[in-house]
């Protein structure tokens, strides 16, 4: 066991601010990653827009 030194008020103000650095740190990290997703899926959407022409669409319109 640990000598009582007086400090507990302060490990734990230091381990809630930890926590909540953490916290902080996390929200960014998954902000920054659905950025980096909904451009990826950007990309990709433009580059199939150009890729199909556009008379396709009216040909399956038709068939069905």
């Amino acid at each position: 066991m640990e000598p009582d030194d007086g400090n507990d008020g302060e490990r734990i103000a230091h381990r809630t601010r930890v926590r909540c650095d953490e916290r902080g740190a996390n929200l960014v990290e998954y902000c920054l990653l659905i950025v980096l997703i909904v451009l990826a899926c950007l990309a990709g959407v433009t580059q199939f827009g150009r890729a199909v022409p556009s008379d396709s669409f009216v040909s399956v319109n038709a068939s069905i």
